[in-house]
């Protein structure tokens, strides 16, 4: 699903879709090999945007998922 957001004349863009830990085999259970939140940021601009994708991450993380922290990381 993708969203596109105007924020203050500006556009952000979430592709947003579910995480397939079971890849692998349908036996596998959730793993810390794979993040709750995956930010795809390979063709950003990181000089330019860096810090803003490193600030939203942080507000993910802020959010309890099932009373607990959820593992925010980019490009797994």
């Amino acid at each position: 699903m993708i969203h596109f957001v105007d924020i203050n004349g500006r556009v952000l863009l979430l592709d947003v879709h579910s995480f397939n830990h079971r890849r692998d085999s349908a036996d596998v259970g959730p793993s810390s090999a794979y993040p709750d939140i995956d930010l795809g940021v390979t063709t950003l601009d990181h000089e330019r945007f860096g810090d803003l994708v490193g600030d939203f991450a942080s507000a993910l993380r802020e959010v309890p998922v099932h009373d607990r922290v959820p593992d925010v990381r980019s490009n797994v």
